[in-house]
């Protein structure tokens, strides 16, 4: 049986669309900001919407610009990304130029294997908790499956 955690966990990762208070660096949403269509918006300031629904907010007008939100969970995302370095920018170059293993492999001089490695590496790393503790060479080194 599955704990509360997993359920909403599975959830929210099962989504196709996340409001920006859903928004807790799983894999799943971690790939969905970095769309182009998704990421495109968020630096332009605004939140991507699901194309179903326009939300209508009845609440008193915030102390905080439109665009904030948006723009606070980028730099979240860039300063995770950021901490892993060269790895960090293969992880880029590959996502968000939507380049393939082999074009990656190509450009970077590095073999394929290692082009999925990284990818996973990064990935683990920029939605784990330990990121806050040990910078990304040291959990690097002692992750057990570099």
């Amino acid at each position: 049986m599955k704990n509360n955690w997993s359920q909403w966990k599975e959830t929210l990762d099962n989504q196709s669309y996340y409001k920006p208070g859903e928004i807790v660096f799983t894999r799943h949403q971690i790939l969905w900001l970095l769309a182009p269509v998704n990421l495109f918006e968020i630096q332009a300031g605004r939140w991507p919407t699901d194309g179903a629904t326009v939300e209508v907010s009845t609440a008193k007008a915030r102390p905080q610009g439109y665009f904030e939100v948006p723009m606070e969970i980028l730099a979240e995302l860039e300063m995770r990304i950021e901490r892993c370095g060269r790895h960090g920018e293969i992880y880029l170059y590959r996502f968000i130029g939507q380049h393939s293993a082999r074009e990656t492999m190509f450009w970077y001089h590095i073999g394929k294997d290692e082009v999925y490695r990284i990818s996973k590496r990064v990935l683990r790393y920029i939605m784990g908790r330990e990121r806050k503790t040990a910078d990304y060479r040291e959990w690097s080194k002692r992750e057990r499956y570099n």
